[in-house]
């Protein structure tokens, strides 16, 4: 099983179709505020283990390795998702000829705006049943884009 995680200001996911659809997609610095944003795993998993029930979580790491809590959570939770992943026995993707290739999955976690330090980068690790299948590292910086840098970033 592996993941790619792409940040985005914005996504969304077609119940209908299972296409993601993404706005201001694959950012790497942000701040120094840190806005609502979407987290979005594309899944590839192999057939075997999608008749497997599996534990699926995404968490907020700092750049020591440690579990980020935001300053705005009183009960001092660290940022993380949990779900569990299983292919519905059901599913029209049972077809035989479907099964030539691995399933492929998309998942978009909409995130609160972050009140966390400055000046520092963080990685958001996707891990099943207990072990790391991707990640992606962002910056938040310390000081806000001048208009200039903002124009020339694109």
């Amino acid at each position: 099983m592996r993941a790619h995680v792409i940040l985005c200001d914005s996504a969304q996911l077609d119940q209908s179709t299972g296409k993601m659809h993404m706005l201001g997609a694959d950012w790497t610095v942000t701040g120094p505020q840190v806005p609502p944003f979407s987290v979005v795993v594309f899944l590839r998993v192999p057939w075997e283990e999608a008749q497997k029930d599996h534990t699926f979580e995404i968490r907020l790491l700092d750049d020591s390795g440690q579990p980020v809590v935001p300053a705005e959570v009183p009960d001092g939770k660290p940022v993380s998702f949990t779900s569990r992943l299983k292919l519905n026995p059901d599913s029209p993707l049972l077809e035989e000829s479907v099964k030539m290739i691995d399933i492929h999955s998309a998942i978009a976690v909409n995130a609160p705006a972050l009140r966390i330090p400055t000046g520092q980068r963080y990685r958001w690790v996707v891990e099943v049943d207990g072990k790391e299948i991707g990640s992606t590292m962002f910056i938040v910086r310390s000081t806000p884009l001048r208009d200039d840098e903002a124009n020339n970033a694109s």
